[in-house]
């Protein structure tokens, strides 16, 4: 039999963390992008002689039967191995400094059910240095590949360790199975009806069995006539990519209706590398009425009401992730604020600009967080003057008496100027290292007073 193996180390600096690789160095190569099931069989943190690991694939049986993947719908699978001995950071005994050597014993059984023996013995080293300076390596890793049953015996323990070192050090066992699932590419899913919260659409399913990844498209359909009007979901309908079995978009939409379509997709093909698409949710997926579409979202009420002109723009990524901003403009379509989000942080943010009285972009607030909202809405009054209404042109474009001017400072309880100060909400972990703007979170541009529109000053954000 010819084995994969691959052993690694992590080398630990105080303050600074890179790793590198030793040993064999012929890599398991998961080809597949099945999804992983991880198997973190048992974990302990006191390693002696005696000490013994069993662990195995909750879907191998014991003993072994012929059939079982069959029997489980299995199309493919491959499966890794790792072997981990790294130091506990969390624990409180406080050594100073040494060198473990661990020998292990290894065997495995495979898919066929035979027993394989690792030969010759790994054995794993760890290190710890208390000096700040010393670099030290705090996880060695062995790994082979193809055991869906683990069982590993502690052979020997070396080096020079006080007797208290195995109280640092944690032995795990981890079995790492890729596989694909049989999927049925015929049956249509069935979507949920979609649910409108806190100005969010979230749209759900149950999940297809097989299904490596899904693709869910939505449209919008406007009805400003009271018109039911026709869809086809080839057209002008956008899609995401996910591997979870919900998906959430905000609802910055006109008056009308929004339409969903679902499929799953798998992998397939003689090396499992072609992606396979199942049928979609509404099958020909085109129609004379989108009031009666299933599933649909009746939007009775467009974006801001109408009363304010904006444009709304989304980046998106692999797997759903999304970036979206609002621009809100005035009547003479001057961008006034964008709010913007992220869908893995879920917070919007917003920025305000800020014109002269010839119209001139002069004040630009840095963006900050709402807080505690992640709803894209225009937000009113965020940037405020001392008398706590919106910072407006007379803060800072009024002539002092020698051709300069000067600009007020912002009120800090709102907006950039409460983020950017000691009155800011959030003072936990990094956000106790916000600095403090003093008023200035922002930049001004003064302009020379002769019509051209040239620069005569320019500040960054700060006093």
């Amino acid at each position: 039999m010819k084995l994969a193996v691959k052993m690694n180390k992590r080398t630990v600096k105080k303050g600074l963390l890179f790793s590198f690789m030793l040993g064999l160095f012929v890599m398991i190569n998961l080809s597949v992008n099945a999804k992983e099931e991880v198997y973190p069989s048992s974990t302990l943190t006191t390693i002696t002689t005696s000490t013994t690991l069993s662990d195995k694939d909750d879907l191998y049986p014991t003993p072994y039967a012929g059939g079982w993947i069959a029997a489980n719908d299995i199309r493919f699978q491959e499966v890794a191995n790792q072997v981990i001995l790294k130091i506990d950071h969390a624990n409180t005994v406080f050594i100073a400094d040494y060198t473990v050597q661990v020998e292990l014993s290894i065997s495995y059984e495979d898919e066929s059910g035979t027993t394989q023996t690792i030969s010759p013995n790994p054995v794993l080293t760890v290190e710890h240095a208390s000096a700040a300076t010393n670099i030290f390596t705090d996880k060695s890793v062995f790994t082979f590949s193809g055991g869906h049953k683990v069982d590993i015996a502690v052979v020997a323990i070396d080096g020079n360790s006080p007797a208290t070192a195995a109280a640092n050090l944690i032995l795990e066992n981890k079995i790492i199975v890729n596989r694909l699932y049989d999927f049925d590419y015929n049956t249509a899913p069935t979507l949920n009806t979609p649910t409108l919260s806190n100005s969010e659409i979230t749209i759900d399913w149950s999940a297809i069995p097989g299904a490596e990844e899904y693709h869910l498209e939505f449209m919008h359909v406007n009805n400003y006539q009271n018109e039911d009007l026709p869809y086809d979901f080839k057209t002008n309908a956008t899609r995401i990519t996910t591997t979870n079995t919900s998906y959430t978009i905000a609802n910055v939409f006109e008056k009308g209706y929004l339409l969903f379509r679902l499929r799953g997709v798998t992998l397939d093909g003689p090396n499992y590398d072609q992606y396979l698409a199942g049928a979609w949710s509404c099958g020909i997926c085109q129609g004379t009425s989108s009031a009666s579409y299933t599933p649909q979202l009746n939007i009775n009420t467009a974006h801001e009401s109408d009363d304010l002109n904006w444009q709304y723009t989304v980046n998106y990524a692999e797997e759903g992730k999304k970036k979206e901003a609002v621009s809100y403009f005035d009547g003479s379509l001057r961008n006034q604020q964008v709010v913007s989000k992220i869908n893995s942080d879920d917070q919007a943010i917003v920025g305000e600009t800020f014109y002269d009285h010839q119209g001139r972009a002069a004040i630009q607030a840095l963006p900050v967080p709402v807080n505690n909202s992640s709803v894209i809405q225009f937000y009113p009054n965020f940037n405020q003057n001392l008398a706590g209404t919106a910072y407006n042109r007379m803060n800072f474009d009024k002539d002092d008496g020698n051709c300069s001017i000067l600009a007020e400072v912002m009120n800090t309880v709102s907006g950039a100027a409460q983020y950017y100060s000691p009155l800011n909400p959030n003072q936990q972990d990094q956000q106790a290292f916000v600095p403090d703007a003093l008023g200035y979170p922002f930049t001004h541009i003064e302009y020379t007073p002769d019509n051209t529109g040239r620069i005569r000053r320019q500040g960054g954000v700060g006093p």
